[in-house]
């Protein structure tokens, strides 16, 4: 994730000078590098679990077939597109501001509790067993939930930071410092 960043903020580094260049920065670009790298494994648990919904069968039928399978199906795609939007927000813009690192590692978070707890629901109890991958995507996932501050620390951080601020409504502050370009 550090040398992909840089070789998009910081164009032509070879592979040692942009982990070079990745550890001048600030320490909160780690954390939305984080959520980036939660995106991606949010989509891929969710590919896990269609492919698994689409092929169990129950009553003659695909599980995927059930109405409530698809509800939660479709709550979990919402929680990967926000995840997905978060990380966009955290590494977008000219600058690796704090207040947008907060957001990305915030929300990727809270979308990471959302999908482990939805894709072990569709799996059932073979998501736990070692003998499938499941449980080794999810763990994954809640490492890098906890890694660089948890939801609650920059919860807390982007609180700081908007009480900081300048802006005296949340709409200003909004396009002020969330908003990449």
């Amino acid at each position: 994730g550090a040398i992909a960043v840089a070789r998009c903020k910081a164009p032509g580094l070879d592979p040692q000078a942009a982990e070079a260049w990745f550890r001048a920065q600030p320490p909160h670009l780690a954390a939305a590098v984080r959520a980036a790298e939660m995106a991606g494994q949010g989509r891929a648990l969710l590919a896990m679990t269609i492919t698994h919904v689409t092929t169990r069968e129950q009553f003659g039928r695909p599980i995927a077939a059930f109405q409530a399978i698809q509800q939660q199906l479709a709550q979990m795609a919402e929680e990967v597109v926000a995840a997905t939007l978060a990380a966009h927000i955290g590494l977008g813009g000219a600058d690796f501001a704090v207040e947008r690192s907060a957001v990305a590692k915030l929300r990727a978070g809270e979308a990471a509790t959302r999908i482990t707890a939805i894709a072990h629901q569709l799996h059932g109890a073979i998501g736990a067993t070692q003998d499938f991958d499941l449980q080794l995507w999810t763990g994954a996932l809640n490492a890098a939930r906890l890694a660089n501050g948890s939801e609650s620390h920059w919860a807390a951080e982007l609180a700081r930071h908007r009480l900081a601020s300048a802006p005296a409504d949340s709409a200003s502050y909004i396009r002020t410092h969330l908003q990449t370009g």
